[in-house]
């Protein structure tokens, strides 16, 4: 039986997750060190541009003082080796720009106003730090510094521990693969060995079957023996039903002839009871029909009434008679579906109640179409 992509072997998970656990170590040893690295390698960057800002600061007091702008623009291109940063500028005390620094047309400093109790004051935005460093002469403030920069170095470092952590998690990978087959054959082949007895089991219906492991790991040993006595147990229940079945089928049949047999003797009776009264019945109609058709002139209101009743007692004692013989045959005909009106047998019950205690006064209201869906025989619905 082949294996679909979504049912792999436990064996196989096993490896994954051992190469899923690596990987995801690595990532994050190697976000953490990224981490580390981006904090030391801003706060060595902030170091070194402040103790530049304030080098610069001190070689142009004297440019601010004597109004030498040259000076101060060859101070400030001085900073051109440094790699990281990209603008700077050195501004008077009202805040005029004295001399500009910049790598590209592009880079201009976002100037920002230094908090007054300090003279040094450094802001970070990601990967962009500026440099605030007031000029101070002889207690006084002259002008500022600003010192603008980007880390470009940590572009390479992330590119360089990236191929790195690659490399060491593809290596671990390899090795974490290996591993895994060789934990594969050591521990997976009992698994697979008791799963394929199970799958024996299951296909042939055979569970005098028993597994026997090759391994002697004692995990292994109670799942072989929890597996052969749930076999055992199976077996033996197994056996019970099947023994049950077969006494079960014989009173089965056993009751099915006594039912059959009180079935013909119930339609026998049913037939000789709904004859023997069918002929008395016959009699009491033939009469009731000869009264009300002779001197009909003659008779009273309350003989009509009573001859009424009378007719329809015989036509209710006829439809009772084939219902028994329907009764009779409901073991022989299936049932099926038949829609009854609810409210009008209700009605009819209520009426006959009513002829037979007049004095009586109850109110009583039945909704006319009310219906329903009832399983009856092949006449049951006759009054519906």
């Amino acid at each position: 039986m082949k294996t679909s992509s979504r049912q792999r072997s436990i064996a196989a998970r096993l490896t994954w997750m051992n190469v899923l656990v690596i990987g995801i170590a690595l990532i994050l040893a190697y976000v953490s060190f990224f981490a580390y690295n981006l904090i030391a390698y801003r706060e060595a960057t902030i170091n070194s541009l402040t103790g530049e800002a304030q080098i610069i600061g001190e070689n142009s007091v004297s440019a601010i003082l004597f109004d030498d702008r040259a000076t101060a623009q060859a101070t400030l291109s001085a900073l051109s080796s440094s790699r990281d940063v990209d603008a700077a500028a050195i501004y008077t005390q009202q805040n005029v720009p004295f001399a500009l620094y910049a790598r590209s047309s592009t880079d201009i400093i976002q100037l920002r106003p230094i908090p007054a109790k300090l003279t040094l004051a450094y802001w970070t935005h990601w990967e962009s730090i500026l440099i605030g460093s007031r000029i101070v002469f002889q207690g006084k403030q002259i002008g500022i510094v600003y010192i603008q920069a980007h880390l470009y170095g940590l572009h390479v470092q992330i590119v360089r521990y990236a191929a790195i952590a690659g490399a060491i998690l593809l290596v671990c990978m390899g090795v974490a693969l290996l591993v895994g087959s060789i934990f594969r054959r050591m521990l997976a082949q009992p698994i697979v060995s008791i799963s394929e007895t199970a799958r024996m089991v299951t296909r042939y219906r055979d569970y005098s079957l028993r597994f026997s492991p090759g391994e002697s790991y004692s995990e292994m040993q109670l799942l072989t023996v929890a597996f052969n006595e749930m076999l055992a147990e199976i077996q033996q229940r197994d056996k019970a039903l099947a023994q049950s079945k077969d006494k079960l089928e014989l009173r089965v049949s056993e009751r099915t002839a006594e039912l059959v047999a009180a079935n013909k003797e119930l339609e026998a009776f049913s037939y000789t009871v709904a004859h023997d009264l069918r002929g008395p019945l016959d009699t009491i109609s033939g009469i009731n029909y000869i009264i009300q058709h002779s001197e009909e002139q003659s008779r009273d209101d309350r003989s009509r009434q009573m001859l009424g009743r009378l007719g329809t007692s015989i036509t209710e004692m006829t439809n009772l008679i084939d219902d028994l013989l329907n009764l009779s045959r409901s073991t022989s005909i299936g049932l099926h579906l038949v829609q009854q009106n609810i409210g009008l047998l209700a009605s009819t019950i209520l009426e006959r109640l009513a002829e037979a205690e007049p004095e009586r006064q109850v109110e009583i209201t039945v909704h006319k179409k009310l219906l329903c869906q009832c399983r009856c025989g092949p006449h049951a619905g006759r009054h519906a």
